[in-house]
Order: C-alpha cells, then sequence, then structure tokens
C-alpha cells in the first residue's frame, strides 16, 4: 500500500501526499518559471511526472518542513527556484538551533566558505546575510571559520539568543569593541581566539574588549581565551583591569586561558576563588617542553597527563602544533568533541587518554592509522568502536582498551586481524580470561579492573 503522510494545511482542510526522497529532487531536478509554477522535465517516466504533480500541490508548512533537511549554509539557494519557495523557505529557519563554520589551519582542502566565496567581503556578506535569516533562533554559533571582528556586531544583532559562542579574530586594534555584546542577554559560553590579533611588543588584550564582557556578567559561565601567537608562552598579557572586569563576572565558573599572561592580582583572585575553575594550557605546555618560547609547530611529543585539558586545549593544539605525533593527557574533562578533534591532528600516532570519562563509540570508531592507542576508561566503549579503530590502523602496535565494555568478541577479532596482517600486536584489556590464543602475532594482557579515580 503506498505510505501516505497527513499534512497541516493553513486552513482545516486536510490533504494527503505521498512520501518522497526530498533531497534528491530539489538537488537534480531542473527548473524554469512560468506563471509561478515549477515546470520540471524527465524522459519516459511516468512516475516521476505524479511526483512532480504531487510537489506543485504541496503547501507552504510542507515545503518549509522539507526545506529543513537541506544543510543550513545551502539553503539560501533555494529562493532562487520560485516565489513559492522563498515564501516557504523564509518559514524553515525555526528549527536552527545550532550553526558550526569551524576553522581547521591544517586542513588539506579549503573549507566551504572559501570555495563557494573566495573574497574576505564575499564571505562577510555571506554570513550576514545567513544570521539575518536564522539568527534569532541559534543557541549556538562557531564561526571561527571567519577571522574578522566586524562579523561581531553582526552576531551581537541579529542572535539575541545565543548561549554559545566561538569566535576567531585576526585583528583587533583597529575596531570598535565598546558594546561587542550587548545584545546577547542569554551567553553562557564565551570563546575568542586572537589568531595573530595581537602582535607588537608585549601586546595587551584591549581593555575596551575586556569591559565589553561586563555586558553579559549576569550570564556568562564559562570564558575561553586564546592567543594563536606560533611560542608556546606570548608575551600578550592582560592588563590590571582585567581583575576587576573578572571580579564583576558574578556567574563565572570556568576561566581559560592559552598564550596570554595574567596580572598578579588575577592570579591571585583565582586562585583564591573556589568558585572558578580555572585551565592555563600555557602552564602545561611550558612545563612539557620547559622552554617559554619553544615554537608550537616544532612539537612533536606532548606529555601532559595530570594537567586539566578540556576539548579546547585539544583545539589549540590540533590548530597550533602540526609536527605533533605523539599526545598523552588526562581525559577526565574530555568529551566526545575533543577527542574527535585529535582525528585533525594530521600526524598523531601515538595517542594516550588516562583516567575516566564517558566517551562512546561516536569519537573513538574515527580514530584511525594508529601505531599506539590508549583509550579512555568508559564503559560506553564497546567492540564496535575497538575493532573499527583496529581495522583502520593497519601499522597498530599496541592497544589498550582497558576499563571500556569491550568483550571477548574484540579479543578474537584482534586475533584474526593480527594474523592476516602478520604483524605483532599487543591488547590491554580488563577481562577474565576467556580462550588462550597461542599466536606469535598476538599477546594479550589482562589487568585488574581500575577504580574509577579521575586523574
Amino acid at each position: 500500500m503506498t505510505s501516505l503522510k497527513r499534512l497541516r494545511t493553513s486552513g482545516s482542510k486536510k490533504s494527503l501526499v505521498k512520501k518522497y526522497d526530498v533531497t534528491s529532487q530539489i538537488t537534480t531536478r531542473s527548473s524554469s518559471k512560468k506563471n509561478n509554477k515549477i515546470f520540471f522535465h524527465h524522459d519516459g517516466d511516468d512516475s516521476y511526472a505524479k511526483d512532480i504533480m504531487i510537489i506543485e500541490r504541496v503547501n507552504d508548512d510542507c515545503l518549509a518542513e522539507i526545506f529543513t533537511y537541506v544543510p543550513t549554509c545551502e539553503r539560501p539557494k533555494i529562493a532562487l527556484v520560485c516565489k513559492k519557495w522563498k515564501r516557504a523557505l523564509d518559514d524553515s529557519w525555526f528549527h536552527v538551533k545550532k550553526l558550526e563554520l569551524t576553522y581547521w589551519r591544517y586542513d588539506e582542502d579549503p573549507n566551504f566558505l572559501k570555495i563557494k566565496y573566495p573574497t574576505v567581503d564575499e564571505q562577510f556578506n555571506f554570513l550576514k546575510s545567513l544570521l539575518f535569516k536564522c539568527g534569532r533562533y541559534l543557541r549556538e554559533l562557531d564561526l571561527s571559520v571567519y577571522p574578522q571582528w566586524k562579523i561581531v556586531p553582526v552576531i551581537n544583532e541579529y542572535c539575541p539568543n545565543l548561549v554559545k559562542l566561538r569566535i576567531r579574530i585576526d585583528d583587533i586594534y583597529h575596531e570598535i569593541l565598546d558594546n561587542a555584546f550587548s545584545n546577547l542577554s542569554k551567553l553562557k559560553v564565551l570563546k575568542i581566539i586572537f589568531d595573530g590579533a595581537l602582535y607588537g611588543f608585549e601586546p595587551s588584550v584591549p581593555t575596551a574588549l575586556m569591559n565589553s564582557l561586563l555586558n553579559v556578567a549576569d550570564t556568562l559561565t564559562d570564558l575561553n581565551m586564546s592567543n594563536w601567537c606560533g611560542g608556546i608562552v606570548g608575551s600578550a598579557h592582560f592588563p590590571e583591569e582585567m581583575t576587576s572586569v573578572v571580579f564583576q563576572l558574578k556567574a563565572l565558573r570556568r576561566f581559560a586561558l592559552a598564550g596570554i599572561e595574567c596580572p598578579i592580582s588575577l592570579c591571585n583572585y583565582l586562585d583564591n576563588f573556589q568558585t572558578i575553575d580555572g585551565v592555563y594550557d600555557d602552564t602545561f605546555v611550558k612545563k612539557a617542553r620547559n622552554s617559554k618560547y619553544f615554537a608550537h609547530e616544532r612539537i612533536e611529543v606532548l606529555d601532559i597527563v595530570g594537567y586539566r585539558i578540556n576539548d579546547d586545549s585539544i583545539y589549540n593544539i590540533a590548530n597550533n602544533m602540526i609536527r605533533a605525533h605523539t599526545l598523552r593527557l588526562s581525559c577526565k574533562r574530555l568529551t566526545d568533541t575533543g577527542i574527535v578533534t585529535c582525528t585533525k591532528i594530521k600526524n598523531l600516532k601515538h595517542l594516550g587518554f588516562f583516567g575516566f570519562n564517558n566517551a562512546t563509540d561516536s569519537s573513538i570508531k574515527l580514530l584511525k592509522n594508529m601505531t599506539h592507542l590508549t583509550t579512555p576508561c568508559s564503559n560506553k566503549i564497546t567492540d564496535e568502536s575497538a575493532i573499527k579503530v583496529l581495522e583502520n590502523s593497519p601499522e597498530m602496535e599496541y592497544f589498550c582498551v582497558e576499563g571500556t565494555g569491550i568483550t571477548h568478541k574484540f579479543i578474537e577479532k584482534a586475533a584474526e586481524i593480527s594474523r592476516n596482517r602478520k604483524r605483532k600486536l599487543k591488547v590491554c584489556v580488563t577481562l577474565e580470561r576467556g580462550i588462550e590464543y597461542e599466536s606469535p602475532y598476538l599477546t594479550i594482557n589482562y589487568a585488574e579492573k581500575k577504580e574509577n579515580v579521575y586523574m
């Protein structure tokens, strides 16, 4: 029986239309406009013609729902088809709560924005138009792909309901900063990346920008500010006024810094004010390398076990340490987002997560080309992702999945893979001993179950 779906109309009348593959019809069929109707062309296909009859009768509410399945950045082109589609498109933005256009410095392929809009002005005009359409519905926005400050006033005007915001800025000294976040009365999480924006001799974060944080003093719980300057600890710093600003951020609970030095007064305040959790990326990197001026791009091995690492720390590493092939870190504060970010570290071969967290298969299975891997202790990591990683890492030598939800099925698969590859593999598990595998290629280390103690 033909599958039917009841659709809401603007009046009381109901109509029934057949379900169909919306996306393919939007992207592959040619059309022309005549008397505000769409004429599609297809040779010798009656069923196709019937589908077209249906789509011509679809009401605006239904079209708007259909358009919600089109990627946000691709959606504006729908307005060019006809007046009806343009009208329906205007009603399709309500569900867009999250928009991520994330910057990755070492990606081999250009990002979407540069491909479609080569010049900075074209990119700005597109983003401004896009935010005009969907900004009022957004709760989370990452526009790190676009580096100019002039997008911030646009965000401030068009996105009043934002809860989370990340921006990247490459020049800040020639901008008007005073009322940067004055309209963002619901903002809780703010992440600002200075990508070469703080330059000169001992540059200072502009006081006007710091004072603009007072516009969100009642709501801001998380503040993250990073300076990508190429060195482990740049000479950029906060002026003394930052202490007063932080003191007035009454809702602040997490304050993360990278590449920016704090005045002693601010350090003392944060140390004594126990309700604010501080993460200082420079501290662990400087200790790891024992050098204040060791260039980020020269780092190949980074052992930061015992330091408070979060997802943003991994994002900073992925965009500044192109040569890193070995990374060992504590994972208490990491989520799946941080683990997925590790896949952007192109030369990474040796990766160790130490401690417990709630990592799942969705992130672990994306890791590949590893030679040594220790997963977080999480019972949400199962055979599915462990086997996937092993299959996608042809040179794997050591694989530790202690404290996870894997079973003896993984052991069986590891034995098969190592035998077929004729390559030695050591796996570490917290399982009761099962079938003993006698193989010149597979070594199994059965460890005792660890207590759930975070590092």
